[in-house]
């Protein structure tokens, strides 16, 4: 059989993209050729607008000044930004799937990693602080951390955490 998808404008119902099945077959000694033909203009329509949604929310998401993490209940890195990799020293290939607290000094993260299943599991995260961070290369910066937990369309509950430099305003203020 052959498979064939287009658009097709139809006098009363407009322009429909349609998904058509061409199948030949012998039928009282003649060659015939069965046509079925499915509107699939609904599915192509909102596959279009999920990709471009998609689009925008990568582009908000990469251009971002602030650095933003997603993490799950575990407390592993689900997606991290650009400005992310760059605040905490530390590549995307070495942060997806790995815990979180791998950012920060390395006598802090075990302790880290406990407060924060904790917090995820009765839903105590502090939405909005200030604190002192200090990285697993010594560094250390003031940081603006605001969090919030995020219902996926599946389910699947995370935490977006976005984080801003306030070093500067901090030093500033002394």
């Amino acid at each position: 059989f052959v498979k064939y998808q287009s658009w097709f404008d139809f006098p009363k119902l407009g322009r429909r993209f349609m998904d058509l099945q061409y199948l030949p077959y012998q039928f009282g000694g003649q060659q015939n050729i069965l046509i079925t033909g499915r509107d699939i203009t609904d599915i192509v329509t909102a596959e279009k607008e999920a990709g471009e949604a998609n689009e925008r929310f990568r582009a908000v998401w990469n251009s971002s000044g602030d650095a933003m993490r997603l993490t799950d209940g575990e407390g592993r890195i689900v997606m991290v930004n650009d400005a992310f990799c760059a605040m905490f020293g530390k590549s995307k290939e070495e942060l997806v799937g790995n815990e979180y607290a791998v950012v920060y000094a390395p006598e802090r993260q075990e302790e880290s990693m406990t407060g924060y299943r904790t917090r995820f599991a009765d839903r105590s995260m502090k939405e909005f602080m200030e604190l002192e961070v200090e990285l697993w290369n010594g560094k250390r910066f003031n940081a603006q951390l605001s969090n919030r937990f995020l219902t996926l369309p599946e389910g699947e509950i995370l935490v977006l955490s976005v984080f801003r430099d306030i070093t500067a305003r901090i030093a500033a203020e002394r």
